[in-house]
């Protein structure tokens, strides 16, 4: 089996989820509206990462506008939102972008993810 050092170099594509990877987890309810913190040095990483020619993707089961519009100054591609199936998803964006399995880094924390996880790099 190949260690991940020996696997970053083929990697082309990023894709995320929100919760739980680029924020901590916390969702706030401030004034019944839903606040989330993303950390710094991630935006830094994403913003670092599409500067390089990176593709950056988001799938995320959650619906928040402002979450994908500051994501998408951050430099991500697309950002799929009330992704209920993230697996399917994946393979639509596979299919249009032309990427392989072996080229994608995912980050996922959650059931959803899991699927999509035993597939990528």
């Amino acid at each position: 089996m190949l260690s991940y050092k020996q696997l970053l170099p083929a990697i082309t594509t990023f894709i995320f989820d929100v919760d739980g990877v680029i924020t901590d987890g916390q969702i706030l309810l401030i004034n019944n509206e839903i606040i989330r913190s993303i950390n710094s040095r991630d935006a830094f990483a994403i913003q670092h990462a599409a500067k390089n020619g990176y593709k950056i993707f988001v799938i995320t089961g959650g619906k928040s506008q402002d979450v994908k519009d500051c994501l998408l100054n951050l430099g991500v591609n697309e950002v799929f939102l009330k992704s209920s199936n993230k697996l399917e998803v994946y393979k639509a964006l596979q299919e249009r972008e032309g990427f392989r399995n072996e080229e994608v880094l995912y980050m996922g924390d959650d059931l959803p993810d899991l699927p999509t996880l035993q597939i990528v790099g």
